[in-house]
């Protein structure tokens, strides 16, 4: 996956502060209570989380708030330092690495998640080495909570357009397109210049699909059972005109 350019990271970074309040809360909280709900029903205890890419941390706070004890990685340095300066407490919590090979011992974890549509970004082999490191970090019985994309066949054509705000003056543009078996994402950054946008930075990303039909084969393939399959942040079963779902998986 290439790097993003400064300005973009920049304009990334303002729009994870503003989505690290009452948004990230209720991912946080949902996911709080979709492996509570687990627990009980796997008679297990889950302590430790990581975060996997972390981003910004922005789950943080929510997640230890429900008692787990958080960790986090992500390739981009800055971000981690970002993370790290928001989290000061558990600031050595946070380390630099690839979600395809941390460099994180095995078995360390209780739970792995993997939220905000972070799966998808290689290709099939390195999605499927992912899947495996995931596998690898958790313990015996250990869980994977895990957000994608999934191409339901009411996706049609159709792009999904939106903006969101970064710094001031400056409009992030993004237009999701399906393509084969990806969504291409089309990222603009956009400064207002009274009435008129200048485009300051473009990147573009190729995001994998993982059909619902697909999903039980490929993670028994990476080492484990899934349990639900839910309507992206809910605990609602899946839909098949769902473009996004949360996947509850146990290290088989």
């Amino acid at each position: 996956m290439a790097s993003l350019s400064t300005q973009m990271k920049a304009a990334l970074w303002s729009i994870s502060d503003m989505q690290a309040g009452e948004r990230a809360e209720g991912e946080a909280k949902l996911v709080a209570k979709v492996i509570r709900h687990w627990e009980r029903r796997l008679h297990i205890k889950v302590r430790t989380v990581l975060d996997v890419p972390c981003g910004l941390g922005r789950h943080h706070g929510p997640l230890k708030k429900a008692g787990f004890d958080v960790y986090g990685v992500d390739i981009e340095p800055e971000f981690v330092g970002l993370a790290r300066a928001r989290n000061s407490g558990d600031g050595k919590h946070y380390v630099v690495g690839d979600m395809r090979h941390t460099g994180l011992p095995s078995g360390s974890f209780d739970a792995v998640l993997n939220l905000f549509t972070s799966f998808g970004y290689f290709d099939r082999k390195g999605n499927m080495e992912t899947l495996r490191e995931f596998n690898r970090l958790v313990g015996k019985g250990g869980l994977l909570i895990l957000q994608t994309n999934t191409a339901g066949p009411a996706g049609g054509a159709a792009p999904i357009v939106f903006a969101d705000d970064a710094d001031p003056g400056i409009v992030r543009l993004v237009r999701n397109h399906p393509s084969g078996k990806s969504w291409i994402m089309d990222m603009e950054l956009l400064r207002k210049d009274g009435r008129h946008y200048d485009i300051m930075a473009v990147a573009r990303r190729r995001i994998s699909h993982l059909p619902v039909m697909e999903v039980r084969p490929t993670l028994r393939r990476a080492g484990f059972k899934v349990l639900a399959i839910y309507s992206d942040y809910s605990m609602e079963p899946a839909k098949p005109k769902d473009r996004r779902i949360l996947v509850v998986a146990r290290k088989a």
